[in-house]
């Protein structure tokens, strides 16, 4: 999270840069990629989340804290929230 903060950082000295030297193409293109990077480190994130969930709710099953139908449906609902997030990571992640 440090890193991509440091590069966002960087990203947008550069895309000053430009702007300032009359680049405003350059300025956009350098911006374009700098919301990328933060938006893929905020996937990468809720992707770590989402892990924890899913261990945390194994966990409670297996304490039986939680009803077998209660995990089924809870279990149900995390791994559509994985699809999604899958593709949100996958669309982010590809060249435009």
């Amino acid at each position: 999270a440090r890193h991509d903060l440091a590069l966002a950082e960087a990203l947008l000295r550069c895309a000053d840069a430009f702007d300032a030297h009359g680049g405003a193409d350059h300025a956009t293109q350098v911006q374009g990629v700098t919301d990328l990077v933060a938006r893929a480190g905020a996937l990468a994130r809720a992707d770590v989340e989402l892990t924890k969930l899913r261990f945390y709710l194994r966990l409670c099953r297996d304490m039986n804290l939680l009803k077998l139908n209660q995990y089924h449906h809870a279990a149900e609902m995390v791994a559509e929230i994985g699809r999604l997030l899958g593709g949100w990571r996958k669309t982010v992640s590809q060249p435009q």
